[in-house]
């Protein structure tokens, strides 16, 4: 009698303990699916002829500049102001900076204040401020196969609100089309909920020749890299819930489409959930097996 109680408890406790695991599972699944905010850590390395950034604050570091000419906007005209310019230059914050190189031709630096304020400083070798610029400047690096030659190193800091690539949507005579040419986007996923801390992969996205690749309103760092390849090669990181491909043509609100860490790659990649579920299907499938156990002594009458 005394073994039949106890073993009756035990099944119990063991339904008791399946009905609770199924229920606390069932509700971490409503938490993810509901509640639980999933962002994405892209880390984006490309290959392109063209880069624009908007400065959200003042970078931190300064854009070294050798052999460098510089035209200013004055009195509505269109000035050169240094043919042959050794130095740096100190960009302000709210500054739109176009950054371009097509094939092996020369680097251009094109930056622009909207609000009709300094873009920025220059400052000579011996670190001295010697100019402070208007609205807008253009830059232009020549024979940049020469100064690689000669072991400089020319790598610009990248920070703000940045967008890859150009849309080509109509040629014009005797113009050039600068575009990205190709890229690869690495995603990191992770909870600001549940498991806070817990990073999962969520898989990669490979751009093409024509694409471009858009965040909204999310700062991005890295730099931009001039070597013996041709164009640019930029690496960048940058946090945010999605980031939108567009495809060449027409641009338009709705062309391209979205990326980003999903549920599925949660399920698929994140520790803690596998962790938690086979917790959980292990406790079930330890009372589901005592429960058929105890079924077939009973119908045996072991």
């Amino acid at each position: 009698m005394k073994t039949i109680i106890a073993k009756n408890n035990i099944r119990k406790g063991l339904l008791g303990v399946a009905v609770v695991s199924v229920t606390a599972f069932m509700l971490y699944l409503i938490l993810l699916l509901f509640f639980d905010n999933i962002n994405t850590l892209f880390n984006i390395t490309a290959h392109t002829e063209i880069i624009k950034f908007h400065t959200t604050s003042k970078p931190i570091s300064r854009y070294n500049l050798n052999n460098a000419s510089i035209h200013v906007a004055q009195n509505y005209e269109f000035k050169e102001i240094y043919n042959s310019f050794n130095g740096s230059l100190e960009i302000n914050k709210d500054v739109n900076v176009e950054l371009e190189r097509i094939s092996n031709g020369a680097i251009i630096f094109s930056l622009e204040n909207e609000d009709g304020k300094s873009i920025g400083n220059l400052y000579n070798a011996s670190n001295s401020k010697i100019y402070t610029a208007s609205d807008y400047m253009l830059i232009e690096i020549h024979e940049v196969d020469s100064l690689l030659n000669s072991g400089v190193s020319i790598v610009f800091p990248l920070s703000g609100i940045v967008e890859l690539g150009k849309s080509v949507d109509v040629e014009i005579f005797e113009e050039t089309s600068p575009v990205l040419r190709s890229g690869d986007i690495s995603m990191t996923g992770y909870s600001n909920f549940i498991g806070k801390g817990q990073y999962f992969e969520a898989g990669s996205e490979q751009l093409y020749l024509g694409d471009c690749l858009e965040f909204k309103d999310k700062e991005a760092i890295g730099f931009v890299a001039v070597n013996d390849n041709p164009a640019l090669q930029v690496s960048y990181r940058i946090e945010a819930e999605e980031a939108v491909v567009r495809k060449p043509g027409p641009k338009a609100n709705n062309s391209g489409y979205r990326i980003s860490a999903s549920l599925y790659d949660r399920f698929v990649n994140d520790r803690l959930f596998q962790g938690l579920s086979l917790i959980f299907a292990t406790l079930i499938a330890l009372s589901t097996v005592f429960d058929f156990v105890q079924n077939i002594k009973k119908s045996f009458k072991i």
